[in-house]
Formats: structure tokens, C-alpha cells, sequence
């Protein structure tokens, strides 16, 4: 049995073109794998984006550590600086909760501590990720302090 195109135009045609169009096919997954797989971060909610240097020891869910204070609670600085400057204390907490719930946030409120509450953000891709914002509000429904930090789980 002999293979070659020798005499045949036509199969060579054929192959040709389901050559081209494989070649074709791979350069286009190649190049949208580069402009669209190269983003290694999900696309966060707009509070949690440029989320600036950590501190803090200690993940705050519903209030302060016993005996500790709010600065001991991880946090990033811009996203902290972010919800101070657009929810300060003393403005309404309905505006805050409107607005976490709109970027896709989970609302909660603490059972042992209603004055808190928090707003959890996660996500799977790229490795996956949770963010948490916490708030206390006063009896008047209105910020006391407002705290959040945002971790990817492989960074």
C-alpha cells in the first residue's frame, strides 16, 4: 500500500485545508489563552480591588477578640482606607449593606452580637479566595467602625 498525493490533487486539497484549519484552530486558542488566561485574580467586586499591604493577627467574624482591640484584626489597609472614606462613621448602614449586597456579598448579622455584622465575599477560581467585611453599627443604625480583608487561597 503506498500513501502520497502522487495523482490525487484532490486529497491533497482536502488534507491541506484540514491542515490549515487545525493550525488555524490552535493559534486562536493560543492567542485567547493569552489575552484572557493570563489574569491571575478573579474579577473582584469593586470594594475589594487594590486591596493594599495586611496586618493584623487575628480573622474578626463577629467583633473584636476577647481583650483585644480592633487593630489586631487582619486587615488590608486600602480596602479598610476604601470603606472609610465611602461609608465613614456615623452614616447610615443601610447604604453599606446596599451596597455590599449589590457586589455580590453575602449579609450577615452576629447571633451572640447583633450590632455586628459581616459580609463575605468567595470565590473559586484561580485558586479561590474569601474576603470578609465587618461592621458594628450603633442602635440608631448607623457605622461604628467598619473593618475587611480580602486573602486568595494559593497566592
Amino acid at each position: 500500500m503506498k500513501f502520497g498525493f502522487r495523482g490525487h490533487p484532490q486529497r491533497f486539497a482536502i488534507v491541506a485545508a484540514v491542515g490549515v484549519e487545525l493550525m488555524r484552530s490552535i493559534a486562536t486558542l493560543f492567542l485567547a489563552t493569552l489575552v484572557f488566561g493570563c489574569n491571575r485574580e478573579p474579577e473582584l467586586p469593586q470594594i475589594l480591588r487594590d486591596k493594599g499591604d495586611q496586618a493584623g493577627k487575628v480573622w474578626l467574624v463577629c467583633g473584636p477578640p476577647h481583650g483585644k482591640s480592633l487593630d489586631n484584626a487582619i486587615h488590608n489597609k486600602r480596602i479598610v482606607a476604601r470603606l472609610n472614606s465611602q461609608f465613614p462613621p456615623g452614616s447610615p448602614a443601610s447604604r453599606l449593606d446596599a451596597e455590599l449586597a449589590r457586589q455580590g456579598f453575602e449579609l450577615h448579622t452576629c447571633q451572640d452580637e447583633p450590632t455586628i455584622r459581616n459580609a463575605k465575599y468567595s470565590w473559586k477560581s484561580y485558586g479561590g479566595g474569601l474576603s470578609l467585611i465587618t461592621y458594628k453599627v450603633n442602635s440608631e443604625n448607623r457605622i461604628e467602625w467598619v473593618t475587611g480583608v480580602s486573602q486568595n487561597t494559593v497566592e
